[in-house]
């Protein structure tokens, strides 16, 4: 049965399969591949890319505002649309007071 879900999921999901092996439990596929596809690890991708995320040069502040608040939307999406707006605001102001957005 293991070789068949190996064979049935593509990619980087089968891989992660046939990087474990044939011993391993149901419990563990169930854990690894949430691990590495649900969405618990993706909000912290997406607060990292946030707090990565710099001004380009002569990019338009609109531009910056936007995709910050998509990221932050991304990253708290069970937030009230309010609090992922503070945040959002939060990030650019001390972007730019910092002057790292230049």
């Amino acid at each position: 049965m293991y070789y068949h879900l190996c064979a049935s999921l593509e990619v980087a999901a089968g891989q992660v399969l046939w990087d474990t092996g044939p011993q391993v439990t149901t419990n563990d596929i169930i854990w690894l591949l949430q691990t590495w596809f649900g969405t618990g690890l993706l909000a912290e991708r997406f607060k990292a890319k946030m707090h990565a995320r710099r001004r380009r040069h002569g990019e338009p502040f609109q531009q910056l505002y936007e995709e910050v608040c998509c990221l932050v939307a991304l990253a708290y999406h069970s937030a009230e649309v309010s609090l992922t707006t503070y945040v959002a605001r939060e990030h650019l102001s001390s972007c730019f007071i910092s002057a790292n957005c230049s």
